[in-house]
């Protein structure tokens, strides 16, 4: 009989560890995943919010908008309609003082575009004229053309330019950044004289190729086309449709 006593303990003895060892891979899991949140979970939110605010912007529809006024009445209309319309942050002058008449010209700044920029850096666009996904190949970006105006002269003429920049999407990784793409690209500048009124509309994506898109701008009563394009090396072209 003894012999059946022993193994009879041993063999309790053997199932109690396994049961410890079980526990111990339990209780280890939790505290675990505590100790991963506690270092990312900063990264973890950041990353969750930037994916969010990008898929967001790659299928953004400005539809027939008004990105920029430079009329002061209807800049000043589209201002106070809220929707996303704001006067700049800041007007530069090649003069000493702005003239008494001066009115500052509307921009539109969509929301998503501010969620996918928050830094101050990219964050301190005037307005956008394009948000949306385009390809080159088969590679994905999300491209931007913003807004901006030059200096004020003395004379009343200005320059308000479109350039465009594009972004290689986000991935599910600690580093929640969008890498911008540095080729030169090609500003389209408008040239106004004094009196002159322009308008930009939002632009439209080119539903039989991946890689282009158009902005229209309307400049005294006459509307205007530009076209742009997503070339492979990730600049941006833009220039008038012919």
């Amino acid at each position: 009989m003894a012999p059946t006593v022993i193994c009879e303990y041993q063999r309790q003895r053997t199932l109690r560890r396994t049961r410890l060892r079980r526990w111990m891979v339990i209780a280890t899991v939790p505290v675990a995943a505590l100790v991963f949140l506690s270092c990312h979970a900063p990264n973890l939110a950041s990353q969750c919010r930037s994916v969010y605010w990008q898929k967001r912007a790659m299928i953004y529809d400005g539809g027939a908008c008004v990105v920029f006024e430079s009329d002061p009445g209807a800049a000043a209309q589209l201002v106070a309609s809220g929707s996303g319309y704001r006067f700049p942050s800041r007007q530069l002058f090649n003069m000493t003082a702005p003239p008494a008449d001066w009115r500052p010209s509307a921009y539109h700044m969509p929301v998503e575009y501010r969620g996918m920029f928050p830094d101050p850096f990219w964050g301190s666009a005037e307005g956008v004229a394009y948000l949306h996904e385009r390809y080159a190949g088969d590679k994905v970006y999300i491209v931007t053309v913003t807004v901006g105006s030059s200096a004020l002269n003395p004379d009343g003429s200005r320059a308000v330019g479109l350039s465009g920049c594009a972004f290689e999407p986000i991935t599910w990784s600690f580093k929640p950044t969008l890498i911008e793409q540095r080729p030169k690209s090609r500003e389209f500048l408008v040239r106004l004289s004094s009196g002159d009124r322009l308008t930009i509309f939002a632009g439209t994506t080119d539903a039989g190729d991946a890689s282009r898109f158009s902005i229209t701008y309307r400049l005294n009563d006459v509307n205007y086309d530009v076209s742009g394009r997503l070339c492979p090396d990730g600049s941006i072209w833009l220039e008038p449709r012919k």
